[in-house]
């Protein structure tokens, strides 16, 4: 059974609004990233007089970088999802129009 006008829109509009919420968290992530995460190692390394602190720091930052790319994969799985929706909804609207000229 083929699916009505309404239920392309409903599942067109659900997937952007999931897409522009995955947006929003990898947001937050990178906000996290870049405020606390970095000011927090950045506090530690200038704290931590060992002989351990510098491998301590540079651990930090490769920690960081990985958070950072995840929230960039968020990002893309974001839009990724935004152009799969727009593809599928295009297709959808006109298997109804080809439906519509058969009859």
């Amino acid at each position: 059974m083929s699916k009505t006008r309404a239920e392309i829109d409903m599942d067109y509009n659900g997937a952007k609004v999931q897409a522009d919420k995955l947006n929003e968290v990898a947001a937050s992530v990178r906000r996290i990233a870049d405020d606390q995460l970095e000011v927090s190692f950045q506090d530690i390394s200038k704290s931590w007089q060992s002989d351990a602190a510098g491998r301590y720091g540079i651990k930090g930052g490769l920690l960081l970088d990985e958070v950072r790319k995840e929230a960039d994969r968020l990002a893309e799985l974001a839009e990724g999802i935004k152009t799969m929706a727009d593809t599928v909804y295009r297709a959808e609207l006109e298997n109804i129009e080809t439906a519509q000229n058969r009859q």
